[in-house]
C-alpha cells in the first residue's frame, strides 16, 4: 500500500537527517531550497531511473534533453505542501510529492511498486500477532527426596558465580553507545544493528553513553 511506502520514505529521510547525511536544503527546507536541491541532484546523479518522475513533475510529461530550465521555471508554491510535510506541519502529502522526496534522498526502493511490502523496510515493523501457549507445570508424582534437593542446591551454588559475572558484564555493556563518525551526527544508538546506522556513510564507533550525552548527542528516535 502507498501509505506504507510513504512511511518508509519519510523514515529514511528522518534517519539520514539525524545522521547528518543530507544537505542543508533538505534538513532545513524551504520551497526555494527544494528547487536548489532538485537542480543539484539532477546535475550530480544519473537521473535515467527517475526521468519519468522528473518529466511529469516539472515538464508536464514532455521529454527534454535538459530538465534544468524546467526546474528553474517551476512554480515554487507547488512545493509548499512537501515543505510542510518535511517540517512535520502536516501528516501526509500527495503521492507525487513523496516520489519527488524519494528521488531527492536517493531512497533505494523507488519508485513505488504495487504489491510490494514496504512495512518491514528501515525498521517499520509489520503487524503480526503471536499466540503464546500457556504452560502449566505438572505436579510431581512423588515429593523430591532430601538427597535430590541437596544435589540441586549444590548445582545452583556452583553456577552462581557465573551468573553474577554475566549480570555484571551485561550491565557494563549497557553503558556503551554507538555513533556515526560523521561530524554532523546528532544521535547515539544503543545497538550497533540499529536500522538508522545503515545510513551512516562513515564507520560507526562505540563510546560511553555519558560521553555521548556530554557531546550533545541524543538517543536515536527509533530506539526510544
Amino acid at each position: 500500500m502507498f501509505k506504507d511506502y510513504r512511511k518508509a520514505v519519510f523514515f529514511d529521510y528522518k534517519m539520514k537527517r539525524e545522521d547528518g547525511n543530507l544537505s542543508l536544503n533538505l534538513t532545513h527546507p524551504t520551497p526555494r531550497k527544494l528547487i536548489d536541491e532538485c537542480l543539484y541532484v539532477l546535475n550530480s546523479r544519473d537521473y535515467k531511473k527517475d526521468e519519468a518522475l522528473i518529466k511529469k513533475f516539472f515538464n508536464a510529461g514532455k521529454e527534454s534533453s535538459d530538465y534544468s530550465d524546467s526546474i528553474r521555471r517551476f512554480d515554487r508554491d507547488k512545493l509548499r505542501p512537501l515543505n510542510s510535510f518535511l517540517r512535520e506541519l502536516t501528516e501526509t502529502s500527495d503521492d507525487h510529492n513523496i516520489e519527488l522526496l524519494a528521488w531527492l534522498i536517493d531512497f533505494e526502493r523507488r519508485p513505488y511498486k504495487f504489491g510490494e511490502d514496504y512495512q518491514v523496510y528501515q525498521g517499520i515493523p509489520k503487524e503480526t500477532s503471536i499466540e503464546v501457549p500457556q504452560f502449566t507445570p505438572a505436579s510431581p508424582a512423588f515429593p523430591p527426596s532430601k538427597r535430590r534437593v541437596k544435589r540441586k542446591a549444590l548445582l545452583l551454588l556452583s553456577i552462581l558465580p557465573f551468573l553474577i559475572s554475566g549480570i555484571y558484564l551485561y550491565n557494563g555493556n549497557r553503558n556503551i553507545a554507538y555513533v556515526c563518525e560523521s561530524g554532523k551526527a546528532e544521535k547515539y544508538h544503543l545497538s550497533a544493528k540499529c536500522p538508522s546506522l545503515k545510513n551512516c556513510k562513515n564507520n560507526h564507533v562505540s563510546i560511553n553513553i555519558t560521553e555521548a550525552k556530554n557531546n550533545g548527542k541524543t538517543l536515536c528516535a527509533w530506539e526510544q
